[in-house]
């Protein structure tokens, strides 16, 4: 991901299928990064560090997020459905009515994260830690949790249908 283009080192951001271009980016991270409203649809962000990045409205769409840490990132509002967030980092992130509908979000840490009002619908969150985190009025109709720690995660008003699949204990497969 790393380029050398005319201005010197950068980061390229590829389309995960095409390999089109579609955003370069001057520095060396992203971490911190304003990306308010960015148009990466399909980008290729695996492994990198957006901690602290501003991706509100960002249109994430399919993106391939594996590995990412996203510690403390605003997705406020975000479309991230399709994407693969495996393994990613996304502890104390705002989540807040993000469409995160059809996600791969296996082994992701979402500690403190806030999903309110989030479309989590036909998520595939297994083994997922939801710990403390916010899922007020969170729709997970269809969204498979097995094996997710849920304790002292805030269940308020989730829609959730008889297809939802929930972790046997708490703390699924993360209990001790």
């Amino acid at each position: 991901m790393q380029a050398q283009g005319n201005d010197g080192p950068g980061i390229e951001i590829r389309h995960r299928s095409t390999g089109q271009v579609l955003m370069r980016w001057p520095g060396s991270t992203l971490a911190g990064a304003r990306l308010k409203g960015a148009r990466l649809a399909g980008a290729d962000l695996s492994g990198m560090d957006l901690s602290g990045a501003n991706l509100f409205w960002a249109n994430l769409r399919g993106a391939d997020l594996r590995g990412v840490n996203l510690r403390g990132a605003d997705l406020t509002g975000a479309n991230l459905a399709g994407a693969d967030l495996t393994g990613a980092e996304l502890e104390a992130g705002m989540l807040l009515a993000a469409n995160a509908r059809a996600v791969e979000m296996q082994d992701a840490h979402l500690t403190s994260a806030d999903l309110s009002y989030a479309n989590c619908a036909d998520a595939h969150m297994t083994d997922v830690n939801l710990e403390e985190a916010s899922l007020f009025r969170a729709e997970l109709a269809g969204a498979d949790l097995t094996g997710a720690c849920v304790e002292h995660c805030e269940l308020t008003g989730i829609h959730q249908d008889r297809r939802t699949r929930w972790p046997q204990t708490a703390c699924g497969s993360h209990a001790a």
